[in-house]
């Protein structure tokens, strides 16, 4: 298993700044996961801070 914050995730990726969550779902992790999964076994699993903590960051 492998985890990674949200800037570390960006950085290793290479993924624009300007990408909201859900937009790096939708270009980054699905393209990853529907061409990799089954080849490898992937399975990616999303975690999501929300609420008043995760903006005082």
């Amino acid at each position: 298993m492998w985890k990674a914050g949200l800037e570390d995730f960006r950085r290793l990726l290479e993924a624009l700044k300007s990408y909201r969550s859900s937009e790096l779902d939708r270009y980054v992790l699905k393209p990853i996961e529907s061409e990799l999964g089954p080849l490898l076994g992937l399975k990616v699993h999303r975690k999501y801070l929300t609420g008043w903590f995760n903006a005082r960051r």
